[in-house]
């Protein structure tokens, strides 16, 4: 059996998102350290999906990305009118303002879980969310949380979700 959710919160509170020379120690142990060309082309193709998907629910966005931890979607940002990041993590928000401060966008950064979010029915045209929602050990909790995000999107919006770990061989080793 994994992680429960509170074991991840704890790691990613007093480990994960430690800035060390300019890196946090998630980067460190998780991030893309090689990426050849074909690694490349394939985060591009992506990413590239990612905007298509987001941007048919008609730009600019009220954009919210649930579990931005301290590792929010910068690229995401031209498309946005408004970007929210939520967290369960107090210090991935505090790097996550860090990085989304220099760039003049109009942001609101929350401390919040996936399956508990504080904010009224349909507010957001579209919600994005990367590698955060597999950290819910319980299936139904998840289930929750994709209702909760549902919740939030305004009637026509999108939500695009990415839910493989993208190192899953290497996350124990990493640990």
């Amino acid at each position: 059996m994994g992680p429960t959710s509170e074991e991840t919160k704890e790691f990613y509170d007093e480990v994960g998102w430690t800035l060390v020379d300019g890196k946090t120690v998630d980067e460190q142990l998780f991030g893309d350290r090689e990426m050849g060309p074909i690694r490349t082309a394939l985060q591009q193709e992506r990413a590239a999906r990612v905007r298509k998907a987001l941007w048919s629910a008609g730009p600019p966005l009220n954009l919210l990305e649930v579990g931005c931890g301290g590792n929010p979607a910068i690229s995401l940002l031209n498309i946005c009118s408004h970007y929210t990041g939520v967290d369960f993590s107090r210090s991935g928000l505090e790097v996550a303002r860090l990085r989304l401060a220099p760039t003049g966008k109009s942001f609101e950064l929350r401390e919040a879980r996936a399956n508990n979010l504080p904010f009224p029915e349909h507010c957001f045209d579209a919600a994005y969310s990367a590698h955060a929602l597999y950290h819910i050990p319980i299936v139904a909790e998840q289930a929750t949380a994709f209702h909760e995000i549902a919740r939030v999107v305004r009637h026509g919006g999108v939500a695009v979700f990415l839910l493989a770990n993208p190192h899953p061989l290497l996350s124990p080793v990493r640990l």
